[in-house]
């Protein structure tokens, strides 16, 4: 998979490696439910492709979709056979063209703290495109941790791109805009669970886990990373929060 974004180092160097254990999760989720591979899924805020490039060359139907454009995930999609679906999550309908109980399966990788306009309708309208009994795979930030507890008591920010909120426009003349990079929110999991609830999802497991380690990361972090590597899959020191539901 890695070769198809041989000439990205930013991926290669550190987007890859800070979210390869994160991944592996998604698709290990996937193979345990689907071990046929007999599965339609759909993968919400693509970016690049790769996860979906990823769950097709493991044998799935895939879908991506996403607000944004790129000439080589376009090329990727094409030459692997990946469908691709234009959305908005900040529109009040932002998959009008799927119909009801389409998918097997939905990835929605870190995307949920992206939304600003209505995230329970996202959660409805991803209920709505599953199957009876489809799966969520839903991984977001965990904001309830000690660092940042500390954050605050140092005053600094918590939330990644915190500046930014208070700078850029956040509708246009006739939508909202999709910021990449900005959270707008980062949810606790009872909220999350909660939310889940209300769109129709029943939380089949809540996990944590920790970032992995940029190549360009200092030996120290690297090994306290890898030695505190249990105590990162606690919640107070978790920084991501991973979450399997049904409908």
């Amino acid at each position: 998979m890695l070769e198809q974004f041989a000439g990205n180092e930013w991926f290669l160097e550190n987007h890859w490696p800070e979210n390869r254990q994160r991944v592996r999760r998604i698709m290990n989720a996937l193979l345990q439910r689907y071990p046929g591979r007999n599965a339609s899924v759909l993968d919400i805020g693509c970016f690049n492709g790769y996860m979906s490039l990823l769950a097709r060359m493991l044998g799935f139907d895939v879908t991506g979709s996403d607000a944004f454009s790129f000439v080589d995930r376009q090329m990727i999609f094409r030459d692997f056979g990946i469908h691709f679906l234009e959305s908005n999550l900040n529109d009040p309908t932002a998959f009008p063209a799927i119909g009801d109980a389409t998918f097997d399966a939905v990835i929605f990788a870190e995307i949920f703290e992206h939304i600003l306009n209505h995230p329970l309708g996202v959660l409805k309208e991803i209920a709505r495109m599953l199957k009876p009994a489809g799966l969520l795979l839903m991984t977001t930030p965990n904001p309830s941790t000690a660092a940042n507890a500390v954050r605050v008591l140092l005053d600094r920010h918590t939330l990644w791109g915190t500046k930014s909120f208070g700078e850029v426009k956040k509708f246009g003349d006739d939508h909202a805009i999709c910021q990449a990079d900005i959270h707008y929110r980062e949810y606790r999991t009872r909220e999350l669970t909660d939310l889940l609830a209300k769109a129709g999802f029943t939380v089949q497991e809540v996990s944590y886990m920790p970032m992995g380690s940029p190549l360009n990361e200092t030996f120290l972090k690297r090994i306290v990373k890898r030695s505190c590597l249990p105590l990162f899959r606690q919640r107070p020191f978790g920084n991501t929060q991973f979450i399997v539901a049904t409908r």
